[in-house]
Parts: structure tokens; C-alpha cells; sequence
């Protein structure tokens, strides 16, 4: 079972996860991907090298995405979070959800490799399996992360992502909650919008002011991405913050939120 620790010092709760260490290797510097004949386990037709599906997208009798568990957990979904003290440090049980969202039946490398429907059905699992998780009284956070290639932290090169959703809010997170509230309560405005409509103003006659939209910001971060994407502010305003993420594209022409949400995912890869 893997266990989450509390650093007293910095405040921050770390999973310890030995049977990580034991996951496959599709980077390997002594055999590199393009050289190897082994099968895949995310590719159609060897779906009995994954562990048991948990939800998957459909045509016909063949799938189009599917989600597993991870077959090498960071966290696992049974048991209790026997909340303890051991001294000064405070331990639980490694209670969790850790799952592994398969984007296609190719084996394609890359997200970007994928049409607008596939990428909309990626993200609708997203959603399901988040909404799904919410509903385990253990649970208070869930987090879509997707690594690409070794130098990322992936294993396995075939497209996919992971969920993982924890019993306890990450310090930054929490930080950056509290930050919004703070700045509400001072400005009675949403720290987002905000910074969105500065972007924005900033940018002038250079950014048409359309519903399919994003602004970017780069700036010196903690995450090694070094951007993040918010949606415009709404037309009637608000607080709390923008469901979606719009991207303008030259064809001009009108698709689904899903759509336009699902390109701005490949186009940050």
C-alpha cells in the first residue's frame, strides 16, 4: 500500500510508491522505440496486457478510447486512510484513484496525431471519470496530467494521459485558491478575469475579440510548462472563474466548445 507523508517543514503531503519503480520502459537509451518489435499494451488488440477497463468509447464492437487502472499505482483505491501520527510527522494510507485514460487504438505518439472527434471523446472521459471520482467521501481533489515522452516522466509512448485524484488538496493549489479568494474580498473581482481582460487590453487590435479565443500568459513559473491558458472573460462578466477554453482558427469556421477545447490541448503539446 502506498503511504502519503506530511513534510512538517515545507507543509506539503508526498506519496511514497515503491511498486512505481517496477513500470515498463518504452524510452530505454538501450533500446530506443523506433528499433523495438514488442507489442504494445495500449494498442487495439492486446487489450489483456492493461489491467480491467473502467470506461471506455464505443463504435460497434470496437473501442475508440478506453480508461484503466494503472497497473503501477501511485495510489490505491481500496482500503482506509488510517489517518496516524508516528511523533511530529502525520501519515495516511495511500488511498486514491490513479488512472490511465488510453486517447487511441493506433499507435499514434502524439496527441496532435489525433482528429477533432477523437480528442473530443478523450476529454469527455475526462470529464465522466472526474465526475465519477467525486463521488468517493475519501476524495478531495482530482487532477488530468498527461507526460510525453522520458524526459516528461512517460513510460510508454503510445498516447494517453492519467488521472489521479487524492485525499488531500495539493499546498499550491490550496495557495492559489486562497489567492482568488483573497483578491475577491479586496477588489470584488475575479483574479482571472482580471488578468485575462489585461492580457487582452494589452494586446490591443492584435487579438479580434471573438468567442473563440484564448490568451496565453508566459511568465516565470514554478511549472516547467512556463504558460498557462485561461478562456476570456465572459460577455456578461462574473466571478468564479471561465468553464472553457476558446482558440480562434483561420477557417473561421463554428464548432462545439468541445471542439475548440480539444485543440487547445494539442496545440499546447
Amino acid at each position: 500500500m502506498p503511504e502519503l507523508r506530511r513534510d512538517p517543514v515545507a507543509g506539503r503531503w508526498v506519496i511514497i510508491a515503491s511498486e512505481r519503480a517496477k513500470r515498463p520502459d518504452d524510452f530505454s537509451a538501450e533500446a530506443p522505440p523506433a528499433t523495438r518489435n514488442l507489442p504494445c499494451a495500449f494498442c487495439a488488440g492486446n487489450e489483456s496486457m492493461t489491467p480491467q477497463e473502467i470506461m471506455a468509447v464505443r463504435s460497434g464492437s470496437s473501442w475508440k478510447s478506453r480508461v484503466v487502472a494503472n497497473k503501477f499505482p501511485a495510489l490505491m483505491v481500496e482500503g482506509d486512510l488510517a489517518k496516524r501520527g508516528d511523533g511530529m510527522y502525520d501519515l495516511m494510507n495511500g488511498v486514491g484513484a490513479h488512472e490511465v485514460i488510453i486517447e487511441s487504438p493506433r499507435h499514434e505518439v502524439s496527441i496532435t496525431k489525433l482528429g477533432d472527434d477523437e480528442v473530443r471523446d478523450v476529454l469527455w472521459l475526462y470529464k465522466q471519470r472526474l465526475l465519477d471520482l467525486r463521488n468517493d467521501y475519501r476524495l478531495v481533489y482530482g487532477l488530468v496530467f498527461k507526460n510525453v515522452r522520458d524526459k516528461a516522466g512517460a513510460s510508454m509512448e503510445h498516447t494517453h494521459s492519467q488521472l489521479i485524484a487524492t485525499p488531500i488538496v495539493p499546498l499550491q493549489v490550496e495557495q492559489e485558491i486562497r489567492r482568488c479568494a483573497e483578491y475577491y474580498d479586496y477588489r470584488g473581482r475575479c483574479l482571472l478575469c482580471d488578468m485575462v481582460m489585461q492580457e487582452i487590453n494589452a494586446l490591443g487590435d492584435t487579438l479580434q475579440r471573438q468567442r473563440t479565443e484564448a490568451v496565453e500568459f508566459n511568465f516565470e513559473l514554478t511549472h516547467p510548462s512556463g504558460a498557462i491558458h485561461f478562456a476570456k472573460q465572459p460577455p456578461l462578466g462574473g466571478v468564479g472563474g471561465n468553464p472553457l477554453i476558446y482558440v480562434r482558427f483561420e477557417s473561421g469556421a463554428e464548432h462545439s466548445d468541445e471542439i475548440y477545447l480539444g485543440r487547445c490541448v494539442q496545440l499546447s503539446k
